[in-house]
């Protein structure tokens, strides 16, 4: 599975909004809410005796949560329509990601190798008796604190269009998290969980590279 990536909080994905303490000063917010669940299904061949030509169903249920909020003081400097824009902004995410699967050919004491899917994004099957059942990774959690400098510009009193570039020093961690398997020993089921090890990392970058722009409404 892949793993979940926060990237910053000034995309297409945001929900953005300032309060003005002064005409200079301002307090500022920004939100990303995202979930996705997502099923995939394949047909793979039975392996009920005399239906040869009979199929059933795997199914693989992905699910995948990424929430990040960021808050912080903005400045402002210039005259008319254009405004010189600075200030800066602590982050905080959190992501989750999970992946379960279920096949239509159960292994039993009769059928300790059975057909599966070993790869939902080609449909691809084989057979085997040992198989995926749950990929569970670890919770991310992000911490950051970020500059930004911009420039936004008035095209009429309570309506405006802005750009800025911000840059970020984030830590990044990844908890422990755990792959569930199944397969047939000595004529019994056997589910077993594997561990998978955490991770954690420093990153130090600019963003907004690729030129977004944004609208701003003022009420």
């Amino acid at each position: 599975s892949n793993s979940v990536s926060f990237g910053f909080l000034n995309s297409d994905q945001t929900i953005f909004g300032k309060y003005f303490l002064t005409d200079t000063r301002a307090i500022r917010g920004s939100a990303r809410i995202g979930f996705s669940s997502m099923t995939t299904t394949n047909q793979v061949p039975t392996i009920t005796p005399g239906f040869t030509d009979r199929y059933v169903e795997d199914r693989r249920n992905r699910t995948q949560g990424n929430y990040m909020v960021a808050l912080g003081l903005e400045n402002r400097r210039g005259r008319g329509r254009v405004q010189g824009i600075y200030g800066a902004e602590a982050i905080i995410g959190f992501a989750h990601s999970s992946i379960d699967y279920e096949y239509g050919n159960a292994f039993t004491a009769d059928n300790p190798s059975v057909i599966f899917t070993n790869n939902f994004n080609n449909g691809n099957f084989g057979q085997g008796s040992d198989r995926i059942i749950e990929n569970r990774q670890g919770n991310t959690f992000l911490l950051g604190i970020r500059g930004f400098v911009g420039v936004e510009y008035f095209l009429a009193p309570q309506f405006s269009i802005a750009g800025e570039f911000g840059w970020a020093p984030v830590y990044q961690i990844q908890g422990d998290g755990i792959q569930l398997r199944e397969r047939m020993v000595n004529g019994q089921l056997e589910r077993r969980e594997i561990p998978v090890g955490k991770t954690d990392g420093f990153s130090l970058d600019t963003d907004n590279l690729n030129g977004s722009l944004a609208f701003m409404f003022y009420f």
